[in-house]
Order: structure tokens, then sequence, then C-alpha cells
């Protein structure tokens, strides 16, 4: 019992020591704490003596100012690297623009000579087989009508590539 008792009272001993411990560095850090916010002040109270309130006030506009004029070359800087953006952003898109219109301006050329084979070789069908010369004179204006349907949309794509071109030359010209 007498061992329980001294472990107990060595516990109970190793506690009020830290304690006393953590009590003088929490009163030694509140008095630094007290040194150093009394510097400061008397440091301040001496900045505050040697330049008048009219003084300190006239550096305060002066910053603001400076402050101004920084603020609205940073919001002329944001404005002018978005229409730089911008203008990336279209250049980007009238590229795609050019190498779809030239991918499309093939299909339709491919699409023509289909049609024609078509044509030709409905034509030879129609020598093979007896009683069907009828559909060579169905489907050839049909087939007709669909190759000019395809040079239209082709004469549209090559305006839009000679635009484009035309807007590149001219850009490339300025610069």
């Amino acid at each position: 019992m007498s061992s329980a008792r001294d472990l107990q009272i060595a516990s109970l001993d190793s506690r009020a020591r830290l304690s006393a411990w953590l009590g003088i560095s929490i009163i030694a850090i509140n008095c630094i704490g007290i040194v150093i916010t009394l510097y400061v002040l008397f440091d301040l109270n001496d900045i505050m003596d040697q330049r008048s309130g009219a003084e300190m006030l006239e550096t305060v506009r002066n910053d603001y100012r400076r402050f101004e004029e920084m603020e609205s070359e940073a919001r002329e800087r944001m404005e002018r690297s978005r229409g730089i953006e911008d203008q990336l952003q279209m250049d980007d898109v009238e590229k795609q623009i050019m190498a779809l219109s030239q991918t499309l301006t093939e299909n339709e050329k491919t699409y023509q000579v289909f049609f024609r084979l078509l044509k030709v070789n409905i034509y030879h069908l129609t020598n093979f087989i007896p009683g069907s010369n009828s559909w060579y004179e169905i489907w050839s204006p049909e087939i007709d009508s669909a190759i000019e349907r395809s040079r239209f949309r082709q004469r549209q794509l090559l305006e839009i590539q000679r635009f484009y071109e035309l807007r590149d030359s001219a850009s490339d010209q300025a610069a």
C-alpha cells in the first residue's frame, strides 16, 4: 500500500512542478507582450510627434492617389489582355472554319464524282436489262439536280475560303 501511495505522491509532485513551470512561462510571455506593446506605443508616439497630422494626411492622400493610378493601369491591362484573348480565340475559330470548309469542299467533289458515276452506271445498266430504259429517264434528272446542288454548296464553300484568305492577307499586310 505504501508503494501505491508513493506513486500517487510522485505523480502529484510531477504535476505540481509542471503546473509551476507552466505558470511561470505564462507570466513570462505576458511580460514580454507588455514590454513589446509599450515599445511599439512609445515608438509610434515619437513618430507622430515628429510629423504633424497635416503631413501624415498628405502622405496618406499621395499613397491613395498612387494606389488609384496603379489600379487603373491594372484594369486597362486586364481589358487589353481580354481583347487579346478574344482575338486569339477568333483566330483559332477562323482557322477551324478554313479547315472545315476545305474538307467539305473535298467532300462535295467526291459527291459529284459519285453522282456522275451513278448516272453512267445506270445508263449502262439500262443497256443490259431489257425494259429498264425508264430507270435512266426517271433518275437522270434527279441525279443532275443532286450534282447541281453539290456544285452550289461547293461554290459557297469556296466563297467562304476566299473571304477568310482575303482577311488573312489584309491583316498580314496591315501588320
